[in-house]
C-alpha cells in the first residue's frame, strides 16, 4: 500500500495540471495513478492511497516508480519527475515513511520533494503491527470504538481513584493530574498545529486517529526529561527506540533482548503433569531443580598421572614436569641425563567449589629443564586445556594419552616432545572406570594424542576478537545516600555505578575501560586474544564489573561457549556470535551492602533478577603467521555498529491469570502477600530501573526536536504495565499450608515491553523441541511394547512420524528465510543452515530406515533412532536468544520472598502452532523457590507457593489471541470484547460463572525406598496429599523404609473451572509429601510425588477399562535426589448431575491399628477407624523368585538350567550334537567354542553354561544371572564423602548350607615378578662424533665410553673409557650385569625402594623394561659431554644390524617396516644399534653405533652360569686390541712422548737434531781455528 501526502516545491508554471502514477515494477506491473492535482503555489496535496493485491510475498529486489506527469490543455501528457523505490527496507519494516527529492528523465535531482508513506503485509500475516488491516476504512466503525475505547478510559480513572494500584511511582491523584496536565499539553500542541498553514491538509480521518489515541492510552507523565513535542498518531509512527517498563525514552537505545540466559536449565514444576498427561507414560523430568548443583559447593579431585616422556627436544637434559591446575602446583622428581625419562607419579588436585568455577580453571603440563637452587627451571614445552574439556570426556578422563608439547613463545619451532600421562576430574558419586585395553598401540604417539575428538594434530594460531559494544539497564552499585545529599546542594545527579567489562579466555584476562556514573555505558572496544585453533579451553566468561576503589564488584557475569557458536562439521563455520545482546542475571537489583546472593552475580547458579544487557560480538581469524604474539591479549578501539540493521524494535505483549495459589509457606501466612511478573526490567515494581541522569540530559538538551512517536510510544508501555496483584492476606484450613482466595475472580497480570524482534530463532527451537519430545514419546513406547509383537510396528510408525515432522520443519524454514523477527547475523545464517541441513538429513535416514525395520534388525534400528533423538536435542538451544526470562515472584512485606523464572521461547506465541512455546497459552503448575543458597539443603525442599498459572506472549499485533487457551467458563466482560484493539486495556480480573465440583479419592496404598531419617536408619513415614487448598495425611508406620497405609483419603467438593472436557484432558495436579514423625519437635521431610489423577465425569459410567485404575508407581524425589518410590493412584470423581445417581461405593471402613496414629496435620482423632484401598485396586500379591548364583556352585550348568525350566514349566533341555533346546528356542555355541570342546566329554555342560548366560531372553521368565566375577569396591575418605580414593579388589563366594561343600578356595594373590638377569656386553663403537681437539695438535678426538642402565640413573653402569679416539672407533670388551625382577603379565619391572630418607617402609613401583645406553666423551677438568643414546624397548626393538655399515637411524623407524625383536623371546641377540641426538627441529642426528650382545638369563639360569662384571672372573672377556695411542696422557709420560710428540714431530725433530749438530761443528770450528792457526803458524 502507498499513501501519497504531498508534493511541495514544485515551481509554478511548469505545469498548470500533474498526476501522480505509482507502478510496482514486479511481475504483475500493476499501475495506479492519482486524481488531476491543480497547481497551489509550490504545494500540491495528493492525499491518496493505493493498494496493490499481490497474492504472493515480495521480493527485496522489486522496485516502486512514481511518475509526476503534466497534462496540457489538448490532454497531451508529458512526464515531468519520477522517483524509484527499492522495496527492501519496506519488506523488512513493514512501513517507511519517504521525504525525497525527484529526479528528471536525466536521473537529476530537481529542487521538488515528494513525500509518501509505504505499508507492506505479507500473505501470511507475520508482518508488523503497521498491517494494513489497522488502517479503520470505515469511519462509522472508528466512531462506535472511540465510544468504547473512552469508555475504558473513563472506567481506569475510576478504578485509579478507588485503590492504589502497585508497581506506579505516583499515587492516584498525582497520576489524575499529570494525566490531564499531559492532555492539556497535547490539545495545547493540536491548536498550535491546526492554525498553521502547513497544517490544513489534515483530513477527517487523521482527526479520528487523534481521537483513537486518546481513548486507547494513557497520557503521558509530566517528566523533566520528557520532550514537549508534538506526538504523532501511533499508525504514522516511525522507527523507535525505548527501553523497557518504567524507563525514559533514551535516544539511539534498544531494548533488551535475550542470549543464553542461564548456564542452568530451568524446567518447569508441571513437566511431569504434562507429561503424565500423555497416552504414552514418560519418565518424569526433574521437577524445578536442576540448576541446584551449579551453586552449591561439592567436592571434586583432579587426579593426574604423569607417565612418560618422549623425544625432548634437547641434549642430556634432568628433565621434571610441573602439573599445574589453577593456582596449585606440583612437580615429579628429577629424571637424570635422558630425554625419554619414564615418570608414572600420581597427583590430586582436592577443589571445594562450585562446578561452573572448576570446570574454567586450567590444567597445564610443563617439562621443564632441572637447574640448581639459583636459577629457575628452564621450560622446554607445555600443554594446556581447561577441566570443562576434560569432564566431557567418556568417564570424565583422557586415559594413556600424549600431550603435544609446544613452546608459547616459539610455535614455529614444532614440539618440543610428548608427555604421556592420565587426566581425570572425580566429582561425588563418580566411580573411577580404568577404559577397556584400547586395539591402538600405546606406543603410537600421533595416534592417542590428548586431544577431544574432532581436534586436529596440527593445530593453527588465531585471534578470538570479542567486541564490547554498549550495555544498558544496569543496577546500581552503590549507596545513593551521599549521591541525594550532594545532588539537593549541587542539583547534579550521577548514576551509581562504574561499569567496566573484564573477558576471561584460556587462562588470559583482558579488561575495557571504565564508564564513569553510568548506567548506559558505552564502550566500543575489543579485548583479542592470541591462542592456538582449536582451542582446548572452550569457554569465555564475560563479566560486567562495577569500578570500586577497594575492591571491584561483579554486576554480572555470562558464558560463551564456543561449541555452540561453531561448527566442525564438512560445512562448518569458526567461532562467530552477533552483534547481538547478552541479557545478564544475577541478583536482585536492589543494593545493599552486604549481598546475600553475591555468587549468583558471579555465574554461580541460576540467576533470581535481570541486571542488564550487553552488546558484544565475537570472531574468529585464522592466520599462518609465524610473527604473531604468543598466547596474549589486546584491547583495541572498535568501530560502532548501526544496531538497526540487526534487528527491529517490536511491541511484546504479556498477559497471566492465576487461577490459584495454594501451599503458600506457612512463615507468609501472617502477611499480605503479592505476586509480581516482569520480563528484563519491564514489570519490575520494586528495583526495575534506574533513570540515567545523562539520558535525561540529553533529552532536555534535544528540546523539541526530540522524536514524538518515541515519547508517545514510550508512555504507552510504562504506563499500560499492571505487573502486580492486590496483596491479600492468605487463608488456612489446617495451619499447615495457606492458600490465596482466588476463588470466582482470577486476577490477572499485564506487561507491555519493546524488545528486538528476533522471533524466528525461538520458533525455530520450539519446532525442533516439540520433534524432539516426539520422537522421545515414540521411543518410549517402543521400548515399552520390547517384549511384545508390535514393538517393529511402533518403531516404524515413529520413523514415518519423524520423516513428516522433520519435512513440516524444512518447509516452515524455507517459508521464513527473510521478514520479520529473521536474525541477521552470521551466525543466524549459519544455524539456519545446519539445523535445515541437519534435519533434512534424519528425515531422509528415517523415511529410509523405516522399510529396514525386522526382528532381526530391532536393536540397531532402535540404537539409530535414539541417536537421532541426541542429534535433535543438540540443535534446540540457540545461543542467541531473543527474549529475557520471564520471572514470577512472591513478594510479602516489600521483599522478594520466592520466585520462579521461564524462559521466554516456552511462552512466545505464533500462530504457527508448532512454532508455540511449550508454556503458552496453557495452565502450567509452577512450584516457586527460594532464591540462591536459600534453597539449598532442607529449608529449600518446601515448596514456599504453589501456582496454577495461565501465561502468554506475543507481539502487540497477536493480542487478540491471549485469552484463546483460558479455560472456559469466565464471564466476557467488557475488556474481552475488546481483545482484538492493540490499545485496549485487558482486563484486571477474570470472572468465572462456571464450574464443577469433584470428590477427590486418594487410594495411597505403600512406599518403598524411602530415606531414614532417624538414628535407626529407620522413619516413621506419613504421607500428607495436597489438591488445591486442602490437605489430608495418612497414619504413621513406625519404624520402616517401605511403609503400608492401605487407606482412602477423601476429598469433597473440590472446585475446578473450565469446561468438562479442558479439566478431562488437563485436571490438576495432585501433590503427595512425606514426612517422618518425631515425638519431639516438628517433622521431618522425607520427599515428595507429583500424581495426576484420573477423572471421571458426571457423564461418563465407573467402569471398565478405565474405572477402577490401577495403581502407579510414582517417583519421590527430595531437591534433585532420588528419595523412593510411592504406590498409589487418583480418582477425580465429579459430582453427579443426578440425585439417584451417586458415587461408586466406599469400601467398609476398618479400625486403626492401636500401634499406628495419625499424621499430626490432618487433626483427625487418633483413635477413628480409616477407609482401606478398595478390591479392584488393592494389589494382588504373587511370588517373585529370586536371583540365582553361578559359578563355583555345586550344581552343574545343566542341573542349573534343569531346575530352571522345571520352575519355569519349560520344555527342554534337549541336548543334540552342538546344540540345546528349551521349549522353541535353540541354543549353539560359536564356531570357535566348537573347536575346542568338540572332543571333550563335557560339551553339553559349555552348551548350558551357554545358555544360563542368554537366560534374560526366555519372555517371562527371563532374568540376567549373576556370573562368578571378581568385586571391585570403592574406597572412600570420611573427609571426601562420595569421591573415590581408590579401588579394591575383592572375590566373594556365597553358598547355602544346605547343598554340598563347594570346591577347595582358590589362591588370589596377587602375581610374584620373576628374577631376571639381562647381560649387555659392549663390544666396539664405530663413527663416534669427536667432541674435543687435542691439546698439543689441535686434532679432532674423543674419550670415548658407554654407560647403561635399567631400573633407573641410580642403577647406572659404564664401560672403562677408550682415550684418543681419531676415528669414532672404540673398544671395550665390556659386560654390564642388571639383575632384576619381571612382571610377565603386565611387561613391567618391579622395584622395590624406599620413597625417600624418612621412609620406613619399602614401596613397589613398576616401570617399563627399558634399556637406556648412552655414550659419552669423558673430560678430566669439566662436566662429560653428551654424544648420544639409544632406548631400547626388552619386549619390542629394533634387531641389530650385521655390520657397522648397515647401521643407519633407519632402524628406528616404528611404521613396521623394520623387525622387532622380543628379549624375553629370543634369549639372545648381537648387533649393530645407532646412537643419535635430537635437534631442535625434531629431527635426529645420527651420533655414533655400538656393537653390543644382549644376554637374558634367569636367575637360576644365571646362577649356574655366572660371569664378572667389566672383564673380571668368572667367564673373563679378552682385553681390547686398542691402538697403542689409547692413552691418558698425564699418566703415562714415556708413551706421551712416543705417540703424540714423536709420531707427530718425528722429522721436525730430526731436523732440529742435524741444525743442532750442524751448529756445534761450526762452534767448535770457529771456536779451535785460532788455536790451530797458532799452532800451525808457531809450528806446535
Amino acid at each position: 500500500m502507498i499513501i501519497f501526502q504531498s508534493v511541495v516545491n514544485i515551481h509554478p508554471g511548469t505545469f498548470k495540471r500533474s498526476i501522480c502514477e505509482g507502478r510496482s515494477e514486479c511481475r504483475c506491473s500493476a499501475t495506479h495513478c492519482s486524481r488531476s492535482l491543480d497547481e497551489n503555489g509550490d504545494l500540491i496535496v495528493v492525499d491518496q492511497s493505493f493498494t496493490w493485491n499481490l497474492g504472493r510475498p515480495v521480493e527485496e529486489s522489486e522496485t516502486l516508480q512514481l511518475t509526476v506527469v503534466s497534462r496540457g490543455i489538448l490532454r497531451s501528457e508529458k512526464t515531468v519527475a519520477k522517483y524509484g523505490l527499492i522495496l527492501q527496507t519496506v519488506i523488512q519494516e513493514g512501513r517507511i515513511l519517504i521525504s525525497d527529492s525527484l529526479v528528471d528523465l536525466s536521473n537529476r535531482p530537481l529542487p521538488a520533494v515528494v513525500t509518501l508513506e509505504v505499508r507492506y503485509t505479507p500473505p501470511d500475516g507475520s508482518c508488523s503491527s503497521y498491517a494494513g488491516t489497522e488502517i479503520m476504512e470505515d469511519e462509522q466503525r472508528m466512531l462506535i470504538d472511540i465510544e468504547q475505547n473512552i469508555a475504558t478510559l473513563e472506567r481506569s480513572l475510576e478504578e485509579a481513584n478507588s485503590m492504589r494500584r502497585r508497581g506506579s511511582w505516583h499515587s492516584p491523584a498525582e497520576k489524575a493530574r499529570k494525566r490531564g496536565l499531559g492532555t492539556m499539553q497535547r490539545g495545547s500542541s493540536m491548536s498550535a498545529a491546526e492554525g498553521s498553514p502547513e497544517r490544513k491538509r489534515s483530513s477527517t480521518l487523521k482527526s479520528v486517529r487523534s481521537l483513537m489515541r486518546l481513548g486507547k492510552q494513557r497520557p503521558p507523565r509530566d517528566k523533566s526529561c520528557d520532550s514537549n513535542s508534538e506526538s504523532r498518531g501511533l499508525l504514522e509512527q516511525h522507527d523507535f527506540s525505548c527501553t523497557s517498563s518504567n524507563a525514559v525514552s533514551r535516544t539511539n537505545s534498544m531494548t533488551s533482548f535475550e542470549l543464553n540466559p542461564s548456564d542452568d536449565s530451568q524446567v518447569s514444576g508441571n513437566d511431569a503433569e504434562n507429561n503424565s498427561a500423555k497416552s504414552l507414560k514418560r519418565a518424569q523430568p526433574k521437577s524445578g531443580e536442576v540448576g541446584q548443583s551449579a551453586l552449591k559447593a561439592q567436592d571434586y579431585q583432579i587426579c593426574v598421572t604423569v607417565i612418560e616422556a618422549r623425544q625432548l627436544a634437547g641434549l642430556n637434559m634432568d628433565p621434571t614436569v610441573c602439573v599445574q591446575v589453577g593456582d596449585q602446583r606440583k612437580y615429579t622428581s628429577v629424571k637424570e641425563s635422558t630425554n625419554c625419562p619414564y615418570y608414572n607419579e600420581y597427583f590430586v588436585f582436592d577443589f571445594h567449589m562450585p562446578p561452573i568455577m572448576l570446570f574454567d580453571k586450567i590444567i597445564t603440563l610443563s617439562v621443564q629443564q632441572s637447574r640448581n637452587l639459583l636459577r629457575p627451571n628452564l621450560t622446554l614445552g607445555s600443554f594446556k586445556l581447561d577441566v570443562a574439556t576434560v569432564w566431557a570426556q567418556p568417564d570424565h578422563q583422557f586415559y594413556h594419552k600424549w600431550a603435544l608439547l609446544t613452546d608459547p613463545d616459539d610455535v614455529a619451532g614444532g614440539p618440543k616432545g610428548y608427555l604421556k600421562c592420565d587426566v581425570s576430574v572425580i566429582g561425588k558419586g563418580d566411580s573411577v572406570k580404568i577404559p577397556p585395553k584400547s586395539e591402538k598401540d600405546e606406543d603410537d604417539i600421533e595416534g592417542n594424542l590428548l586431544l577431544p575428538d574432532g581436534v586436529p594434530i596440527e593445530r593453527q594460531r588465531a585471534r578470538f576478537v570479542v567486541k564490547i559494544y554498549r550495555a544498558d539497564g544496569l543496577p546500581k552499585m552503590n549507596s545513593s545516600i551521599m549521591a541525594n545529599v550532594k545532588k539537593a546542594f549541587t542539583g547534579e545527579a550521577k548514576d551509581l555505578v562504574d561499569p567496566y567489562v573484564q573477558v576471561s579466555f584460556a587462562g588470559l584476562c583482558g579488561k575495557t575501560s571504565v564508564k564513569r556514573n553510568s548506567y548506559a555505558p558505552v564502550w566500543n572496544e575489543q579485548i583479542v586474544f592470541t591462542e592456538m585453533f582449536p582451542p582446548l579451553c572452550q569457554r569465555i566468561k564475560i563479566q560486567l564489573r562495577d569500578n570500586d576503589p577497594v575492591h571491584a564488584s561483579v554486576i554480572s557475569t555470562h558464558f560463551v561457549d564456543l561449541k555452540q557458536v561453531s561448527n566442525d562439521g564438512e560445512k562448518g563455520f569458526l567461532p562467530t556470535f552477533g552483534p547481538a545482546f547478552v541479557h545478564m542475571y544475577g541478583s536482585i537489583r536492589d543494593y545493599s551492602l552486604i549481598d546475600e546472593h553475591s555468587t549468583l552475580n558471579m555465574g554461580l547458579g541460576e540467576g533470581i533478577s535481570y541486571r542488564g544487557r550487553l552488546l558484544i560480538a565475537i570472531r574468529t581469524e585464522i592466520s599462518d603467521n609465524v610473527d604473531m604474539a604468543p598466547s596474549d591479549v589486546e584491547v583495541e578501539p572498535t568501530t560502532p555498529i548501526t544496531e538497526s540493521s540487526y534487528a527491529r524494535n517490536e511491541e511484546f505483549f504479556m498477559f497471566a491469570t492465576i487461577m490459584d495459589a495454594t501451599m503458600i509457606d506457612k512463615r507468609l501466612g501472617d502477611k499480605p502477600v503479592y505476586f509480581e511478573m516482569s520480563i528484563g526490567n519491564a514489570g519490575n515494581s520494586l528495583d526495575g530501573y534506574n533513570e540515567s541522569s545523562k539520558v535525561c540530559e540529553m533529552s532536555i538538551q534535544g528540546g523539541a526536536g526530540g522524536s514524538g512517536d518515541e515519547d508517545e510510544l514510550q508512555e504507552v508501555v510504562t504506563d499500560s504495565c499492571q505487573s502486580t496483584t492486590q496483596p491479600c492476606k492468605p487463608m488456612t484450613h489446617d495451619k499447615m499450608y495457606y492458600f490465596l482466595p482466588y476463588w470466582d475472580n482470577k486476577p490477572c497480570l499485564h506487561v507491555r515491553s519493546i524488545w528486538p524482534d528476533y522471533r524466528r530463532r525461538m520458533y525455530s527451537s520450539n519446532i525442533i523441541g516439540k520433534i524432539a519430545d516426539k520422537l522421545e514419546e515414540s521411543l518410549a513406547q517402543v521400548m515399552s511394547r520390547v517384549e511384545d509383537t508390535t514393538a517393529e510396528k511402533c518403531l516404524k510408525i515413529a520413523f514415518e512420524e519423524l520423516s513428516s515432522n522433520c519435512n513440516r520443519y524444512a518447509s516452515i524454514s524455507r517459508s521464513f528465510t527473510t521478514g520479520p523477527g529473521v536474525g541477521k547475523t552470521k551466525l543466524d545464517k549459519e544455524r539456519s543452515k545446519l539445523c535445515q541441513r541437519e534435519i533434512e538429513n534424519i528425515g531422509n535416514m528415517s523415511r529410509s530406515l523405516k522399510a529396514t525395520v525386522t526382528k532381526s534388525s530391532f536393536k540397531e534400528r532402535l540404537k539409530t533412532a535414539q541417536t537421532y533423538l541426541q542429534r535433535l536435542r543438540l540443535l534446540v538451544d540457540d545461543p542467541q536468544d531473543s527474549l529475557p526470562d520471564v520471572f514470577i515472584w512472591v513478594v510479602s512485606s516489600g521483599k522478594r520472598v520466592a520466585y520462579h523464572r521461564i524462559q521466554g521461547r516456552d511462552l512466545i506465541y505464533s500462530i504457527v502452532d508448532e512454532e508455540c512455546g511449550r508454556y503458552c497459552g496453557k495452565i502450567q503448575t509452577m512450584f516457586l523457590k527460594l532464591p540462591g543458597k536459600k534453597r539449598f539443603g532442607p529449608s529449600g525442599w518446601a515448596i514456599q507457593t504453589k501456582l496454577q498459572i495461565y501465561i502468554w506472549l506475543g507481539i502487540l499485533k497477536h493480542k487478540k489471541y491471549f485469552i484463546q487457551g483460558l479455560p472456559k467458563g469466565y464471564e466476557v466482560s467488557h475488556e474481552l470484547k475488546n481483545v482484538d484493539r492493540p490499545r485496549a486495556l485487558p482486563p484486571s480480573t477474570i470472572h468465572y460463572i462456571r464450574k464443577h465440583k469433584f470428590q477427590l479419592r486418594a487410594h495411597m496404598y505403600q512406599a518403598r525406598s524411602l530415606i531414614g531419617s532417624d538414628a535407626s536408619g529407620l522413619s516413621d513415614p506419613f504421607a500428607r496429599v495436597i489438591c488445591g487448598e486442602f490437605c489430608r495425611s495418612t497414619q504413621v508406620i513406625d519404624e520402616t523404609l517401605s511403609p503400608t497405609w492401605d487407606e482412602l483419603l477423601l476429598f469433597d467438593d473440590i472446585l475446578i473451572y473450565g469446561t468438562a472436557e479442558e479439566i478431562k484432558n488437563d485436571p490438576p495436579s495432585i501433590i503427595v509429601e512425606l514426612f517422618d514423625q518425631d515425638k519431639v519437635g516438628k517433622s521431618e521431610y522425607i520427599g515428595r510425588a507429583i500424581a495426576r489423577p484420573h477423572v471421571k465425569l458426571a457423564s461418563e459410567s465407573y467402569g471398565p477399562p478405565q474405572f477402577p485404575p490401577s495403581l502407579e508407581w510414582y517417583d519421590v524425589t527430595r531437591g534433585v535426589a532420588r528419595a523412593g518410590e510411592l504406590l498409589a493412584v487418583f480418582e477425580l470423581l465429579e459430582h453427579p448431575s443426578v440425585k439417584d445417581y451417586g458415587f461408586p461405593t466406599l469400601p467398609d471402613p476398618k479400625l486403626r491399628d492401636l500401634g499406628l496414629h495419625q499424621g499430626n496435620s490432618s487433626g483427625l482423632d487418633t483413635l477413628g477407624s480409616i477407609l482401606p484401598v478398595p478390591i479392584g485396586i488393592r494389589p494382588t500379591l504373587s511370588k517373585y523368585s529370586s536371583g540365582y548364583n553361578k559359578w563355583r556352585d555345586a550344581l552343574k550348568p545343566t542341573q542349573i538350567l534343569s531346575k530352571l525350566c522345571k520352575d519355569g514349566k519349560l520344555d527342554g533341555p534337549s541336548y543334540t550334537h552342538g546344540r540345546v533346546t528349551i521349549g522353541r528356542k535353540n541354543f549353539t555355541l560359536s564356531p570357535d567354542e566348537m573347536e575346542n570342546y568338540v572332543h571333550t566329554k563335557g560339551m553339553e555342560e559349555h552348551l548350558a553354561l551357554a545358555v544360563l548366560h542368554q537366560w534374560s531372553l526366555f519372555h517371562r521368565l527371563g532374568t540376567t544371572l549373576v556370573p562368578e566375577h571378581v568385586e571391585t569396591r570403592p574406597l572412600y575418605n570420611p573427609d571426601k564423602p562420595g569421591i573415590e580414593q581408590g579401588k579394591l579388589e575383592m572375590w566373594v563366594d556365597l553358598f547355602p548350607m544346605d547343598m554340598p561343600l563347594p570346591g577347595p578356595p582358590l589362591d588370589i594373590s596377587p602375581r610374584k615378578p620373576k628374577s631376571y638377569e639381562l647381560r649387555i656386553i659392549i663390544w666396539n663403537t664405530d663413527d663416534v662424533v669427536l667432541e674435543d681437539d687435542a691439546f698439543f695438535t689441535g686434532e679432532k678426538m674423543s674419550d670415548i665410553y658407554v654407560k647403561g642402565w635399567l631400573k633407573g640413573p641410580e642403577d647406572c653402569q659404564c664401560t672403562d673409557i677408550h682415550y684418543r679416539s681419531l676415528t669414532g672407533e672404540g673398544n671395550f670388551n665390556w659386560r654390564l650385569i642388571f639383575p632384576f625382577d619381571y612382571l610377565v603379565a603386565e611387561e613391567k619391572i618391579v622395584i622395590n625402594r624406599k620413597e625417600s630418607l624418612f621412609s620406613w617402609d619399602e614401596t613397589e613401583c613398576k616401570i617399563p623394561a627399558r634399556l637406556e645406553l648412552q655414550v659419552w666423551d669423558a673430560d678430566h677438568f669439566s662436566a662429560d659431554d653428551f654424544l648420544g643414546a639409544i632406548t631400547l624397548d626388552l619386549n619390542r626393538f629394533p634387531r641389530g644390524a650385521k655390520n657397522s655399515k648397515l647401521c643407519t637411524l633407519e632402524m628406528l623407524k616404528a611404521d613396521g617396516s623394520v623387525p622387532m625383536v622380543n628379549i624375553f623371546k629370543q634369549k639372545r641377540i648381537k648387533g649393530w644399534w645407532p646412537f643419535y641426538v635430537k635437534k631442535e627441529c625434531e629431527d635426529m642426528e645420527l651420533t655414533g653405533k655400538v656393537e653390543a650382545e644382549i644376554h637374558l638369563l634367569t636367575k637360576e639360569e644365571a646362577e649356574k652360569n655366572p660371569t664378572g662384571y667389566g672383564r673380571n672372573e668368572p667367564d673373563p672377556l679378552d682385553k681390547p686390541n686398542r691402538p697403542d695411542a689409547s692413552f691418558m696422557w698425564f699418566l703415562n709420560p714415556l708413551k706421551s712422548i712416543k705417540y703424540i710428540v714423536w709420531h707427530n714431530y718425528k722429522w721436525a725433530i730430526l731436523r732440529i737434531f742435524v741444525l743442532i749438530a750442524v751448529a756445534l761443528l761450526v762452534l767448535l770450528f770457529f771456536y779451535a781455528i785460532p788455536g790451530y792457526s797458532v799452532k800451525k803458524i808457531l809450528g806446535a
